[in-house]
């Protein structure tokens, strides 16, 4: 196909002398370049479908000619192709082929993305709409804005959704994922002035997920490490059970920790992080942190300091049969002392 050449018409335009400021030459100005751009486009379209019926394929039956309508960034446009019945009678559009238009696309795609984009900075639909006015002289009405905002949300969601399920299809399956979870109580300021100030209290929980160390700086002989693959997810004011709920769902979609041949929750041992070890984290050991372990120890064995070095010891061997045992033995003694 050669180049297609375009020539418009000369625009005349005659504003009254007492009318014109610098607001109406601009808006003037910027309306005729729009009507300008519009005449370009439908012009280049009739001829372009003029060269395409000239030199389209044997067995394409011409059809007559059909209007199809579409809003660009210039206005709305009313167009004219030809339409043709090929050998299996189906019904195409060589122009709509050619310049890639989909069918029952009715708003071109730059346009709908410069909508879609003032519709989520905006404050509602309908300042969204106020804005395409501005911007382009005229505009859909709100409702139809809010519905190519879903439609378009949808498509993300499901590209998102399915290039995850295909980079988990890739990942290699990991060694070991260890969850390091812990909590702590804040107090929280009064809200309103005035008034006694109240002990109001919130709960910040936070995981940390890892799948081991590594080496901290690439040169030297530094032994500082550091963790690979880290993850950290927080909540503030939440109840445990939600909180490891959520966790895991995020360790699972980051490592899928449900087949990681070795999988670790560490903490302080409360009620809320047993209970969500065991419920959300299936396969998994429920790992004591080293000063709550040695603090329990301290709690269980504190009337002899040798058996705790004993089983510290033990410990540090990894003879959990050795540990049990003296566990077994001593507790009850101690209890019952």
């Amino acid at each position: 196909m050669k180049d297609i050449t375009i020539t418009v018409p000369g625009f005349r335009v005659s504003i009254p002398k007492e009318k014109l400021n610098v607001h109406t030459l601009e808006e003037m100005a910027l309306e005729l370049t729009r009507e300008m751009g519009k005449q370009v486009m439908i012009k280049t379209l009739q001829e372009v479908d003029d060269v395409l019926m000239k030199e389209r394929e044997e067995g394409l039956k011409n059809q007559g000619l059909r209007a199809r309508y579409l809003t660009t960034r210039l206005g709305d446009i009313s167009f004219k192709r030809r339409a043709y019945y090929d050998s299996n009678k189906k019904l195409r559009y060589l122009l709509d082929e050619d310049i890639g238009l989909e069918k029952n696309r009715r708003v071109t795609v730059q346009r709908e993305k410069i909508e879609s984009m003032l519709a989520a900075t905006g404050e509602s639909y309908r300042d969204a709409q106020m804005r395409c006015e501005s911007f382009f002289g005229g505009s859909r009405s709100h409702e139809t804005i809010r519905s190519q905002v879903i439609r378009e949300g949808e498509k993300i969601g499901s590209a998102l959704a399915k290039s995850k399920i295909e980079a988990r299809e890739s990942s290699p399956v990991r060694d070991m994922v260890i969850v390091e979870v812990d909590g702590t109580p804040i107090h929280l300021q009064s809200t309103k002035k005035g008034q006694r100030r109240r002990q109001r209290m919130a709960e910040v929980r936070l995981g940390v997920a890892y799948t081991g160390w590594e080496r901290r700086y690439r040169g030297g002989s530094g032994k500082q490490v550091k963790l690979r693959e880290k993850s950290v997810y927080g909540e503030v004011g939440t109840d445990g059970s939600g909180f490891m709920e959520r966790l895991s769902s995020v360790c699972e979609e980051r490592y899928e920790i449900s087949k990681a041949k070795v999988s670790l929750v560490g903490g302080d041992g409360a009620w809320w992080i047993r209970e969500g070890q065991r419920d959300w984290f299936p396969g998994s050991f429920l790992c004591l942190c080293r000063y709550h372990l040695q603090k329990a120890l301290t709690e269980a064995l504190g009337h002899s300091k040798e058996t705790r070095t004993q089983v510290k010891k033990l410990i540090r061997k990894k003879d959990l049969l050795g540990v049990g045992k003296i566990l077994d033995r001593e507790i009850p003694e101690s209890v019952d002392g």
